[in-house]
């Protein structure tokens, strides 16, 4: 029987393969072991070494069926010579097989695992967003306000943006509600506001007329009275010329009546130049006020007109970053200029 030849890991055209060659592979090969997914080298190892004892199986059943054809016997003995030398070479190609499919498992498994992970860190994030109130079509999400406009972002990105480039549209889509929610109150609050000062201008006019319909019933009830007294003296002059002896008791009526009626005018006088002296001290002390914020106000509206220099960015990342930041700032110098402008 000729021996197997083995030249540099190859295996030459020879049925006779001893045990010894045998057990040379099984020496060589059995210990070969692939140290997890890095160790590229040992499975390299491994996978040549398989394909090296398949070779030789396969060669030795290409042999054993050309020796075959010359005689039943001899092929017999060629069949059970054949099938002892693959017993002896299938626990070695079952081993590599058994080290090589494990660290394929191991490559399917890791790529399962990271699928999955991804798909739920792309519902993670469509929840965050649907979390915020803001629509998706399907294919891109809006987040449509009436004050501060409309921003939207494609689906595609949300699930192909890196976990610092979605925070960064997650903080610009929450910068615009939180700037939408702040409009909105804002304008209840003036709202608020202008129909406080309306209801205050409302009752000082109803005060206002109330007071000036006293007035004229306090005149309306002096002229009556005058009246009555000018009927009084004339009804007494009437009497005096009738019974003379009642001329001095209807003199001295007269002159209770005029110094009445003198007193209360001067009372009335009194009266309107006290109001009149109150309401001009409330417009001094509005004026003052108004003069006392008067530096605030043409510091404010100073700061508000100052120019800002600002960064030349060269990405169109950070070219957006800087526009929607510079919108940002002109929202915020416009309401602080009509704010001061109420000082």
């Amino acid at each position: 029987m000729r021996k197997l030849e083995v030249i540099q890991g190859k295996v030459f055209d020879i049925i006779a393969v001893t045990d010894t060659a045998i057990a040379q592979m099984a020496q060589q090969y059995m210990p070969l072991k692939i140290d997890g997914l890095k160790d590229k080298e040992g499975y390299k190892k491994v996978h040549d070494a398989r394909i090296v004892v398949k070779e030789t199986r396969i060669k030795v059943e290409k042999k054993r069926k050309e020796l075959k054809e010359g005689a039943l016997r001899y092929g017999q003995a060629i069949d059970k010579e054949a099938n002892r030398i693959k017993g002896l070479l299938e626990p070695i190609e079952n081993h590599l097989e058994t080290e090589e499919a494990a660290v394929d498992n191991e490559k399917a498994r890791i790529k399962a695992e990271a699928e999955v992970k991804e798909a739920a860190q792309i519902q993670e994030r469509r929840n965050r967003l649907a979390g915020l109130g803001i629509g998706f079509n399907g294919q891109i999400w809006t987040c449509d306000l009436e004050r501060v406009g409309i921003k939207a972002l494609p689906d595609v990105l949300v699930r192909t943006l890196t976990d610092a480039q979605f925070e960064e549209q997650v903080l610009a889509f929450n910068m615009l509600i939180a700037e939408e929610k702040r409009l909105v109150e804002a304008k209840e609050a003036k709202h608020k506001e202008e129909t406080k000062r309306i209801a205050k201008i409302a009752a000082e006019q109803e005060a206002e007329r109330q007071h000036l319909a006293e007035i004229a019933r306090k005149q309306e009830e002096e002229s009556n009275r005058l009246k009555a007294e000018q009927k009084a003296i004339e009804n007494a002059k009437q009497k005096a010329i009738d019974d003379a002896k009642h001329v001095e008791e209807l003199e001295a009526i007269r002159k209770e009546a005029a110094e009445r009626a003198r007193t209360e005018a001067e009372e009335r006088i009194k009266r309107e130049a006290k109001q009149k002296a109150e309401e001009e001290r409330q417009a001094k002390i509005t004026a003052e006020r108004k003069e006392a914020r008067r530096p605030d106000k043409e510091k404010l509206l100073a700061f508000a007109e100052m120019e800002y220099d600002f960064p030349t960015m060269k990405t169109a990342e950070g070219k957006a970053i800087m526009k929607e930041f510079k919108t940002g700032i002109a929202i915020i110098i416009k309401q602080l200029k009509e704010r001061a402008k109420t000082l």
